[in-house]
């Protein structure tokens, strides 16, 4: 969907370029980081955590503040250790960031922003590969009148609500002919189902559940089975890391789901809940009607899916929420039936799939290592 790809656009795009500067995770106000160096105080707003911040200021100043136009130069290490460094001129007023700022970026991005009290409140952020935001902020967030042109030329003209396309827009594709023209609602057009759906979490447990607290709920849950582990023994379920500095872990466990025995599986990033899986085990004679009437429960339960592709067992539906959480409705061939260790169930071929994905915590892990997706892991 479009408006999909337009609220990751703001959500990822200026949620973490601009952030090489604002670090942005919507909260209520800024912190302002004080800086002082020969003398001399000037304060950044700051919206996340970071491991390290390091900042300059080459300006004027008045009474030990910085104060008009002046150069900053900064360096930002976050916990994953990426990093980022930008310079640029910007404009201070009793150590505070008030008027126009320009930062370049030693990857190809800049941003021109009018700041009014240390707050972002209007601008361009402009990526290397040719996306462009230009319009208005509420903190760290596009808000307000906006326009918004992908790398590939097409474009999004109309209003935001913190982050996300929210009243009335014009949708248009790279040769500028207009797409969709209307309401939008939570980045989404106002007549899409995702538009007002939610997905909270999984096996009612909510996203950002402590691992240590889902590990007991699955545990606990009735049907609950013994999992194998080779060589270990026997566990109630087992959990694995992944590839750091990723900070991700899978938990898995045989189980009930919706009455059925299937295998469960709940992914994490820093030991918070940000994902599950449910698998069905089934003979080719069977796979495809299991899968359309798991397809009919969805819909019955979350409305109509925001995209079908493929056909037969290729097919791939897939419903979106707002935040951009989504579920993904798929088959997988196993290619490991006729493994005469394995359990009964696991020797049918075809895997019915569902993935819950909440995307803010899962795009953090790896996809090709953990996130669930139609790949297998």
């Amino acid at each position: 969907m479009v408006a999909v790809k337009l609220k990751n656009f703001v959500v990822l795009w200026v949620g973490v370029i601009f952030s090489l500067f604002i670090i942005f995770s919507p909260l209520a106000s800024a912190e302002l980081v004080k800086f002082k160096e020969g003398g001399c105080s000037f304060s950044l707003p700051v919206y996340d955590a970071y491991e390290k911040f390091e900042a300059s200021w080459d300006g004027p100043r008045v009474n030990g503040l910085a104060e008009g136009e002046g150069v900053v130069k900064y360096t930002i290490e976050y916990e994953d250790k990426t990093k980022y460094e930008a310079e640029g001129k910007m404009t201070m007023k009793q150590g505070i960031l008030q008027g126009k700022g320009t930062l370049k970026f030693t990857n190809g991005d800049r941003l021109d922003i009018n700041f009014v009290d240390g707050e972002p409140q209007s601008g361009i952020v402009m990526r290397a590969d040719g996306r462009k935001y230009e319009g208005e902020f509420y903190h760290n967030l596009a808000n307000g009148k906006g326009v918004f042109t992908g790398a590939d030329g097409s474009s999004y003209d109309g209003y935001f609500k913190m982050d996300k396309p929210h009243g009335f827009g014009i949708e248009r594709d790279k040769n500028g002919t207009i797409i969709y023209q209307g309401e939008w609602l939570n980045g989404f057009r106002a007549d899409d189902p995702a538009a007002n759906r939610s997905l909270t979490g999984f096996l009612a447990m909510p996203w950002k559940s402590e691992r240590k607290v889902v590990e007991e709920t699955l545990n606990k849950r009735p049907g609950t089975e013994f999992v194998s582990v080779p060589l270990l023994g026997k566990f109630y379920g087992y959990g694995a890391p992944l590839p750091s500095p990723q900070k991700g872990r899978y938990y898995s466990v045989h189980g009930k789901f919706n009455n059925e025995t299937a295998e469960l599986i709940v992914w994490f990033y820093d030991d918070k809940l940000s994902g599950g899986r449910a698998s069905f085990f089934n003979s080719e004679q069977e796979i495809m009607s299991k899968f359309e009437e798991t397809k009919k429960n969805l819909i019955s339960k979350y409305g109509q899916p925001n995209s079908e592709k493929g056909t037969g067992t290729a097919t791939v539906v897939s419903w979106s929420f707002i935040d951009n959480d989504r579920i993904d409705l798929y088959v997988r061939k196993l290619g490991y039936e006729n493994n005469a260790a394995m359990a009964p169930e696991k020797k049918k071929p075809f895997n019915l799939t569902i993935d819950y994905v909440n995307s803010e915590l899962m795009n953090k892990i790896n996809p090709q290592q953990a996130a669930p997706t139609t790949k297998d892991f």
